[in-house]
């Protein structure tokens, strides 16, 4: 669900300068004007005068946008269209590159993406239009901005997620996947997420077109990035379909309150045994970083209980949503066969420390199974997600929930020694898994 790249951000905002970055205002969250940027990208060049074709598209449908010259600097009344065709793109609006065509191209064949390098117009499409008709004048612009790309053969920059589109991937994403007068949120909008040190941070690109400030969920494990971007995805769907929230404040995200279909079957898919469907959060004005989109930022948080920590919070607020299964070792761990496979497992603790030295890649984690010392002198083995490894000291996050150490929580920093490890996981950015030996014994031997 999250895209975990960040290099290519930074570049995809040279195409056109950048707007100034700020927090979101104390207050409710609606913007009360909206403003949007989309581009027809020629291949190479228009058969036809493309303001000619905007006028004339414009004015046969009148129940979508006017055309103006000029935008007012302030508010509108009106859902209003400006165009303007750039005919020195590399110089003033250029295209993404065939490398950055990898990360934000949509439908786009080898071709197209060749001849976009050679465009010599593009047609620029600035939006505004009030903040209480965000949704039908979001519909009515992706409609014209599809027909325009569609009659040339040409294809379709949002410059507010830095995607790039064919006609038939933008009418599959943006516009088949209403729902009566909701959007699926998700296929309007982008999540990205990157390492920041060994944590992620993540941030939403897209939600001014709604009229609301993008999100940013700070310092959360690797291996959390998926209930992370599920929790996301749900929480912007909400407030699209307009769940009340204002700055600063908490905020109640409810399941089953998502009015559209297709959110709430995605929703009950990644839901496991337990799950609550609700997440109490809280809203507070964020501060961008630089790779961030331009608008308003607003910063989720999770309330923490007394003596938890942040990690802790997220893990207990992601399992009391969206509910969870722990892996647990029901068979005795000094049996031969798994010894054995512990040792094999231990083998590789080498490499993996120098995998972890040099840097994992994005969406990439290691995790430790770890024995823990229970208050009646047993031993409860756990898996912990490594954070740092110096020398034979790791510190992580623990990732199951303890049966019987009531004095830690799932979630919570611990620090471990690397001759203690038991087994070993390793999971890439494409979920290719490696490692888990004691595991693998354990099924056959007929525990987990």
């Amino acid at each position: 669900m999250m895209k975990t790249l960040r290099a290519w951000l930074a570049c995809a905002m040279l195409v056109v300068p950048a707007v100034a970055m700020a927090q979101a205002a104390a207050g409710p969250l609606k913007s009360d004007q909206v403003r949007i940027q989309y581009a027809v990208f020629y291949l190479p060049a228009p058969a036809a005068d493309p303001l000619q074709r905007l006028n004339a598209l414009a004015t046969a449908n009148r129940a979508g946008p006017m055309l103006t010259d000029t935008l007012p600097v302030g508010a509108t009344r009106l859902a209003l269209v400006r165009g303007r065709v750039e005919k020195d793109p590399r110089a003033k609006y250029r295209p993404p590159d065939l490398a950055l065509l990898q990360h934000l191209g949509r439908g786009l064949s080898p071709e197209q993406g060749r001849a976009l390098q050679q465009t010599q117009q593009v047609l620029v499409l600035d939006f505004a239009h009030p903040g209480a008709r965000a949704l039908e004048s979001l519909r009515a612009a992706d409609e014209l901005v599809e027909k325009l790309a569609r009659e040339a053969g040409a294809l379709v920059w949002d410059q507010q997620t830095r995607e790039i589109f064919t006609p038939d991937a933008w009418k599959q994403r943006r516009l088949d996947t209403w729902s009566g007068n909701l959007p699926q949120v998700g296929r309007h909008i982008t999540f990205y997420a990157y390492n920041k040190g060994q944590m992620v941070r993540a941030v939403s690109l897209g939600m001014a077109k709604f009229g609301l400030p993008d999100v940013v969920v700070q310092d959360f494990s690797r291996s959390a990035s998926r209930p992370m971007g599920i929790l996301l995805g749900a929480l912007t769907q909400s407030l699209v379909e307009g769940a009340p929230a204002s700055l600063p404040g908490n905020f109640k995200l409810e399941l089953a309150s998502i009015r559209h279909p297709q959110v709430q079957k995605e929703l009950a898919a990644a839901s496991k045994k337990g799950a609550t469907g609700i997440a109490q959060l809280t809203l507070s004005p964020g501060t961008p970083e630089k790779e961030d989109p331009p608008g308003r930022l607003l910063e989720v948080g999770f309330p923490a209980e007394p003596g938890a920590d942040r990690h802790a919070a997220y893990a207990a607020l992601l399992r009391s949503a969206f509910g969870g299964e722990d892996t647990v070792m029901t068979v005795k761990p000094n049996a031969p066969e798994l010894l054995e496979a512990s040792k094999r497992a231990r083998e590789r603790l080498p490499q993996l420390k120098a995998a972890f030295a040099a840097g994992l890649a994005p969406g990439e984690f290691i995790q430790l199974r770890m024995p823990f010392r229970t208050p009646q002198g047993g031993i409860e083995y756990m898996w912990v997600e490594v954070t740092d490894w110096k020398d034979s000291r790791i510190t992580g996050i623990l990732k199951n929930q303890p049966r019987a150490i009531p004095t830690l929580r799932e979630g919570q920093v611990v620090e471990v020694r690397e001759e203690n490890a038991f087994d070993y996981l390793r999971i890439s950015a494409d979920g290719k898994r490696e490692g888990n030996e004691t595991g693998k014994v354990a099924q056959k031997l007929g525990g987990r």
